[in-house]
Order: structure tokens, then sequence, then C-alpha cells
């Protein structure tokens, strides 16, 4: 089992001490006096998760989990795992049993992880966007996967209830791991955002794209943005040690129209290795 967290605190006021000194170190801004209201809105937050499973009204805060950084996450936890803090022990063994006999399931550890969802490695807005998904604190940051993404939800602090992560395959590796958000994620404050003018972006759907394509010599084609339905998707495949998929769009009843697009950049190969 590898070593990621400490042994947490068996009393409620060991447990806040603990909470308040990590929050204030990893969730705050860095180089400002502490924030008694970051503290707060964090501690509600992990306090009503836990107690929305039904099943823990005899422990208003759940003793037994430690929080964790990014930082902390990739250089300690060695083992694939995953935790569930929204999950009851009954809903887990339930889970487990899904696997069937001599099925394998992602062993529970009791993290409490929450971060900022950003789409931006850097600080800097300037920074072209890879169409990546982070999630940051003050120790790092740590890319991640998330389903029903909601763009409303970049740039602000959440809770992540349920969650897996998968070291590096070898200990040794520059890699940094791999973090998979189960679920909807908790903001830690109401979501108060009051969306700008939309900026349409100009796209080409697969008909006229396959017809650009075909008379490419006579028109002349700049770099364009693709979109359309998903038709079909190759496996991963590795030629002269280059990583790639192909993914087709179009529909299925108009082969004419379609167009296959080859994805050869390595923040994207992911989507080849996950679906």
């Amino acid at each position: 089992m590898a070593a990621c967290r400490a042994q947490p605190p068996t009393s409620e006021e060991a447990w806040l001490e603990a909470a308040q000194a990590f929050i204030q170190e990893t969730l705050c801004p860095v180089d400002e006096e502490p924030n008694e209201q970051v503290t707060r809105s964090v501690i509600d937050c992990v306090k009503e998760t836990w107690l929305s499973q039904g099943e823990n009204q005899d422990l208003t805060l759940p003793l037994s989990y430690s929080f964790v950084s990014v930082q902390n996450l990739k250089t300690n936890q060695h083992l694939p795992c995953c935790s569930h803090l929204s999950w009851s022990d009954n809903a887990y063994q339930a889970w487990t049993r899904g696997a069937g006999p001599g099925g394998s399931v992602l062993p529970r550890e009791q993290l409490l992880l929450l971060g900022t969802l950003v789409d931006l490695l850097g600080d800097l807005e300037q920074e072209s966007r890879s169409g990546g998904l982070y999630v940051r604190d003050n120790t790092g940051t740590l890319d991640c996967e998330l389903i029903d993404l909601d763009l409303s939800w970049l740039g602000h602090l959440f809770l992540f209830p349920s969650w897996s992560y998968l070291p590096p395959a070898k200990r040794n590796s520059l890699g940094a791991g791999h973090l998979e958000l189960w679920g909807t994620p908790v903001p830690v404050f109401p979501l108060t955002v009051s969306p700008g003018p939309l900026t349409p972006i100009p796209v080409l759907y697969p008909e006229k794209a396959s017809y650009l394509l075909r008379y490419r010599k006579k028109c002349k084609i700049k770099e364009l943005n693709l979109a359309g339905k998903l038709v079909h998707l190759s496996a991963l495949m590795v030629t002269q040690n280059k990583r790639y998929f192909i993914m087709t769009l179009g529909e299925l009843a108009q082969a004419g129209s379609q167009v296959s697009v080859i994805v050869q950049v390595r923040t994207r190969v992911k989507w080849g290795i996950w679906e």
C-alpha cells in the first residue's frame, strides 16, 4: 500500500487543526494573510458531502479521511487507487461486487482532494490551450479527465468527492499519472458566473470539408476548424514510434461526405486511449 497520507487525526479538534493548516498552505492564495472564509467554506463543503451519504449521522466530520495535495498524490501514491467520500461502505461494496468473480477493482483510499479546474498548465492567459483539463493547487498541476464538463466550472475551486488515480506505469517515469474525476465535482463557493458575449468560431462541417479536400488543387485551403458527428474511432496505433488514432466525422448513411482526421498531438492521443 502506498504511503500517500499521514495517519488521520482521531478527534474533531485535531482533524480541524490539520484541515486548517492544509487549506491555508495548499488552497489559499500564496503570500496573503490566512483566509478564514476559504477555510470555513472548504470544511463546510466537505462536511455536507460527507453527511449526504445518510449513514454518518454519528460523525459530522470524516475523521478517517486526510487531505491530499496534487504534489503529494503525484509523488507518494505509487499504486492505483480510488477515493469516494460521497459513497457509503455499502455502496462501495456493491460496486466491488459488480466486477464479478475474479475481477479486480481499485483499492479505496480515504483521501480528500480539492483544487481549481483549469484548462491551462501555466498562469498566463495568452498561453495556448491544448484541450487538456487540469486540477491545480498551490503545490502543482495534474492532468485529469471529466465527463460532461461545464465550461463555467473553469477557474473555480472544487471538492472532488469521487475520483481514481493511476500513477505512471514505471515509478521513475517522467509521467505524472492520470486522474479521473467521477461524477460531478462540488463547488466550494456558489458558482456565480456572468457570461460575456459569445464569440462564434467559424467551422466547416464534413460535407463541405470533404468537397474542399476533393478539389483542394483548385481551392486554397487555410487552417480550418472542423466540426461534426463522430461515426468511427480507430484503435490507438503506433507507427515508427509515433502514437496516433483516426476519427471519422460525418453521417453513417453518407460515406462520400465523411472526413477522417489523424490525431497525433500528444495531449489528444489520450482520447483514443480512454474511449
